[in-house]
Formats: structure tokens, sequence, C-alpha cells
């Protein structure tokens, strides 16, 4: 069962515990307390679901925002991985924000994660963009990631425009770069101002 789960639920503290297994000392992570108190936002934080079958074996972190949505954490409990759970997740979320936003710029779900993981997220209809991608500093470096997107609507058109607006409103509101001259940032920006549009259909082809 999919589910979104708030601050009280039995299930949230079972989320929380695959989250630190799976990303505990990853770069890319936030420390699992520091999630808490984001999750604990009445407004405008990041929202947690998770799949339960007795008891939770998948969980995932994402957000909507003006410009588009975001997942930005997805983890399965170690002994339920490769069993299709992160891809029901994927599904799942795609589902509630569809019923959320209109066709449209703002009508995609983007996705950061490491190239090594790209097979996940095209198999589940994301495009790898063709972005140099960084997540700004958490453990007081610049990463380098993939961006992927994915479209709720089909068919429609992404512009390299539309995803630069959405990782300048994450960049700004979210992780509050001062300073978008920074090398990283420019790159990132850049290149997603030069990315060439792109058509999503239902099979996912250009």
């Amino acid at each position: 069962m999919f589910k979104e789960v708030h601050n009280g639920d039995p299930e949230l503290e079972k989320a929380l515990e695959i989250y630190d297994e799976c990303f505990s000392g990853s770069p890319i992570s936030i420390p699992t307390e520091a999630l808490y108190k984001a999750l604990m936002r009445k407004s405008g934080g990041p929202r947690i679901a998770v799949l339960t079958e007795r008891t939770v074996i998948a969980m995932a972190v994402f957000s909507r925002f003006d410009k588009g949505s975001i997942i930005w954490y997805l983890a399965v409990m170690r002994e339920a991985r490769r069993k299709g759970y992160g891809s029901l997740m994927v599904r799942s979320i795609a589902d509630v924000l569809k019923e959320e936003v209109q066709p449209g710029p703002s009508a995609f779900m983007y996705a950061e994660f490491d190239g090594e993981l790209a097979p996940f997220w095209e198999s589940n209809g994301f495009r790898v963009l063709p972005v140099r991608y960084f997540q700004p500093p958490i453990a007081g470096t610049w990463v380098s990631l993939k961006l992927g997107a994915k479209s709720l609507y089909f068919p429609s058109k992404l512009t390299g425009k539309a995803v630069e607006e959405f990782v300048r409103e994450i960049y700004t509101e979210v992780d509050r770069v001062k300073e978008l001259d920074e090398e990283h940032a420019r790159t990132t920006l850049n290149d997603c101002l030069n990315m060439s549009e792109v058509t999503f259909t239902s099979t996912h082809r250009t």
C-alpha cells in the first residue's frame, strides 16, 4: 500500500530507518535528524511517502514546486530490493502529482541521482538530461550527479528554459545558493539553457 506519512504516523520512524540505512554517510544526503525537522514543517517542506506490506518496505522523499516536482531520495529496505518496489514507488508518486498539476512546464517530475543508477530511472520513464548537473554543497562540496526528467502528461515537450527555471528555483528556494555565478551553478544553468527540446510520448521516444 502506498501512502504519504506525516508527524505522528507510526510508519515515519521505519521510513527514516530505511533512509538512514541507504544514505547514511553519502555526500548527497542530509542527516536523518535534519530530514526529520524538514518533514515536520507544516507547509513548503518535503513530503515523505512509503510502501507498506505488513511493514514499511520502501520510502521516498519528494517535493512539488512552481516549476516542477522532484524525487530527492528513494530507498527500499535491503531484503526487499529488486522486486519492483522502487518502480512502484515512482509510479505512485507520479499518480499523486498528476492529480495536483495541470499539463504544461510545471508538469514534469525530476530526479537527481548517481550515474550508476541511470538504468533504474530510465526504466521508469525518466530521460537523463544532457546537463552537467551539480548538487549544491551538503557535505561541503558540490557533487556531480545526473538530472533526469519524466513527463506526467503525454505527449509533451520539455524546453531547456523550463529546466533552467526549475533548477534555478531549487538552487535559490531550497539550497539557498547565494551566488548563482559560482562556477558549478553557472555551468549547470548554462547547460540547461543550451539543452535541445525533449519530446515525451507514452513510449518515451523523441
